[in-house]
């Protein structure tokens, strides 16, 4: 077999996803091991370290075993959900559990930031909009406060990307990307922001190095390869933050398009060359991007998927009973049943903030609502009055970044909300615009993949990937439900606005 395999781990919420791509970048094989957390208190969630080792261990030799590719496989890199905390000693071993990135424990220690630092600041040098209890900023500051002897005994805070970045090459590094979502990066000089960290009392020699994301940090340890079996060396690269990932495998490279993706939340994506064109004023949620030198606007919502897990687990246990029977995914049951309800209830307007909302603005107090309900409403017009308002939430954002200035010229759709084509083409109906769906749905592992093989010299530059990029299906908006959904939009915003004075209509 040739030379130029491409191994890329994708740490996800739920799952870690390991994926196999051949030299021209396509897949050859995939392995998924689903996660489970720890709960030990109210809004604490933790994960042992060790577990995520072991499970980019046992994917790697499935997928080896399996493509008998050991004397071929050239590069290794990993994208990932970003703020998971790992302390860890000089030797890379763990000092406690991970800090997941969904781990609310440090309100308090937010809170007392918001009131040091000024907002206006804070954006231009993070580029992040809130300071949040989930940053890694908030997380230290809340260790080192009840947990002294582990932040006294840290070496280097890392995160989960950069933790196995060491576990596979011995180095502690992480990447532009990611290390915009600490809340102490900045982002416009590429280095640790030492205002933030002296404010917080962080010291900087407890955080790792920062290169770019085509950065290599060496290659595979030797145990390692003796564990998987490997005998020629094997490069590591650096990666990148899993949103970069999605946008280059989606071919989101350039300004002008929009990806977004609708998984657990809604996060849009979109590339800016110049980071000058943000307003301190509008404060859009703005990473470091996978490529060199661009930047990636990341306007999000923490509420979108998870609504209709929400509708499903308490509303449709008679769905799952039929699916678990017929072997089926039971959201392609709900798929159907809304497909079919070819009504529009124009009353019937679902707000979909049930853990708040980030952008256009910010209110973490923001609570979700069904209003328009009668007797005559069942639970079929709820689920599609709720993939609704999760169209109505994009066009929202879409509105804001357009009256920001920002001409987006195509919009492709990604995450699990993508499977859906009625869920597309309600989408499509309420923006009054073409959306696209991808025939590859591991777009994160693609874009995490074609950077590194751009930093191995297996391709000469990103660009390639606009021609790796296929389209499943492109939906156009039907002119019969687009005035009516223009209308129920209207409505949408004055609900909102009942709650949100800001928003405008």
């Amino acid at each position: 077999m040739g030379k130029g395999k491409i191994l890329i781990y994708d740490y996800g919420t739920t799952a870690l996803k390991t994926v196999l791509f051949d030299e021209d970048l396509n897949i050859i094989d995939k392995v998924s091991l689903e996660l489970t957390y720890e709960y030990p208190k109210e809004k604490y969630i933790e994960f042992e370290p060790g577990k995520y080792w072991e499970m980019v261990i046992k994917s790697t030799k499935m997928i080896l075993d399996k493509n008998d590719c050991r004397d071929s496989l050239e590069v290794i890199s990993i994208t990932s959900q970003a703020e998971t905390l790992i302390p860890v000693d000089f030797n890379g071993r763990p000092l406690r559990k991970a800090i997941v990135w969904l781990d609310e424990r440090a309100e308090e220690e937010s809170r007392e930031l918001q009131e040091k630092l000024k907002m206006d600041t804070f954006y231009i040098h993070t580029g992040l909009s809130t300071i949040d209890p989930i940053l890694p900023l908030s997380k230290i500051i809340w260790l080192k406060l009840h947990e002294g002897e582990t932040y006294k005994n840290t070496y280097k805070f890392l995160l989960l990307k950069d933790f196995i970045i060491n576990k596979l090459s011995g180095e502690m590094v992480t990447d532009f990307s990611v290390a915009s979502c600490t809340g102490y990066f900045d982002i416009r000089k590429k280095e640790w922001w030492t205002d933030v960290l002296d404010l917080a009392g962080i010291d900087r020699n407890k955080l790792p190095e920062v290169e770019d994301s085509a950065y290599c940090p060496g290659y595979l340890r030797e145990e390692v390869k003796r564990t998987l079996g490997l005998s020629r060396d094997v490069k590591v690269m650096n990666g990148m933050l899993d949103q970069c990932g999605s946008a280059i495998g989606a071919g989101n490279i350039e300004t002008g398009i929009l990806t977004e993706t609708t998984g657990t939340a809604m996060v849009l994506a979109f590339t800016l060359d110049k980071i000058e064109d943000l307003k301190v004023k509008d404060k859009i949620p703005v990473v470091c991007h996978g490529i060199r030198d661009k930047y990636l606007i990341l306007p999000y919502s923490p509420t979108a998927g998870i609504i209709l897990k929400w509708f499903k687990d308490n509303f449709c246990s008679e769905e799952m009973n039929l699916a678990k029977e017929q072997n089926r995914d039971v959201y392609q049951i709900i798929d159907e049943m809304v497909e079919k309800r070819e009504i529009i209830l124009p009353e019937l307007i679902v707000l979909p903030h049930f853990c708040g909302i980030i952008t256009p603005i910010s209110n973490p107090n923001m609570k979700g609502a069904i209003f328009g309900l009668d007797l005559k409403v069942d639970k079929i017009d709820i689920a599609k009055a709720i993939m609704e308002s999760i169209g109505f939430m994009l066009k929202e954002q879409i509105d804001f970044l357009s009256s920001k200035g920002f001409k987006i010229n195509e919009i492709i759709s990604l995450g699990g909300g993508a499977r859906s084509n009625i869920w597309l083409q309600i989408k499509s109906n309420i923006l009054n615009r073409r959306i696209l769906a991808l025939e590859n749905e591991e777009s994160a592992s693609f874009g995490c993949a074609v950077i590194a093989a751009v930093a191995d010299g297996l391709i000469n530059k990103p660009d390639v990937v606009k021609q790796k990029v296929r389209i499943r299906e492109e939906f156009i908006p039907d002119p019969k439900e687009v005035d009516i959904y223009e209308q129920k939009y209207k409505k949408y915003l004055q609900f909102c606005r009942m709650f949100l004075p800001s928003i405008k209509l």
